[in-house]
């Protein structure tokens, strides 16, 4: 088959090279055309869909009674998933033999009173900390390996509620320090994370021209929103060195470091 495409390629070279200008690759006899179309290797960098391979689930489980809103890995092998369904669930990944299995840890049924947006695995000293955020504008911290009652995971303190409407999105800052949650009511509240509780420290104030804030990401001594309308802002940690650049800034003195 590929004798017969290469034949049939030189053939049409050849045809235009007697009506088309003597240039470039067509001034060279039909040996060189023939050993130059030889050479061609097949395309595989344009291959039809039907010939990508397909793969089939290592493993697969029925985890929530509704729509699940966000899956975080964790230490351990940990997997945490929350649902509109209210509740947020803790799984296990186990390698045998043959197949990688998915077992269930915990669960924390109906912990909130609405959709669960959100779950974050705490950075650095509080690695076995998950948050969870809510539609009902309260978020929720449970141990990796919580206290249970009845069978149901109890959180590490009473919810958290700080925002005046639901709560869209969350992250950890690098550090570890910091919790970020967005809200529809137009706000970004940074905590400060404890063991046992997280205190609201700075709420930071998103005009409403530029649409709720849909998404966060936090970074070492920054963190970035997204809004519905399609802006992105940058906000700084309320950190001792960024409160320092502020109060020299303020008193009129030269700040090398850019605030």
């Amino acid at each position: 088959m590929r004798a017969f495409v290469v034949v049939v390629v030189v053939v049409v070279a050849l045809r235009r090279a007697e009506r088309a200008p003597r240039l470039g690759m067509l001034r060279s006899s039909p040996l060189t055309l023939v050993a130059f179309f030889g050479s061609l290797k097949p395309c595989t960098q344009f291959r039809p869909a039907s010939a990508v391979p397909r793969v089939k689930p290592i493993t697969r489980v029925d985890a929530h009674k509704g729509h699940i809103m966000c899956l975080r890995f964790g230490p351990d092998k940990l997997l945490a998933s929350c649902s509109n369904d209210h509740s947020v669930k803790v799984w296990k990944f186990s390698a045998g033999m043959l197949r990688t299995s998915l077992s269930l840890q915990w669960t924390a049924d109906e912990v909130h009173d609405s959709c669960v947006s959100a779950v974050e695995w705490g950075k650095g000293a509080f690695s076995n900390i998950l948050f969870s955020s809510s539609w009902d504008r309260s978020v929720n911290m449970f141990a990796a390996k919580p206290q249970k009652v009845d069978g149901q995971a109890q959180p590490l303190c009473p919810r958290l509620i700080a925002h005046e409407a639901r709560i869209t999105d969350m992250d950890v800052s690098r550090s570890g320090e910091f919790l970020v949650t967005v809200s529809v009511d137009q706000s970004a509240l940074v905590w400060r994370i404890a063991q046992n509780s997280c205190t609201p420290l700075v709420r930071c104030t998103i005009s409403v021209t530029n649409g709720f804030p849909s998404a966060v990401s936090a970074g070492s001594s920054t963190f970035v929103t997204a809004s519905g309308f399609g802006q992105i802002m940058q906000w700084p940690f309320p950190t001792p060195e960024y409160a320092a650049c502020v109060c020299v800034c303020v008193c009129g003195l030269s700040c090398r470091r850019r605030c």
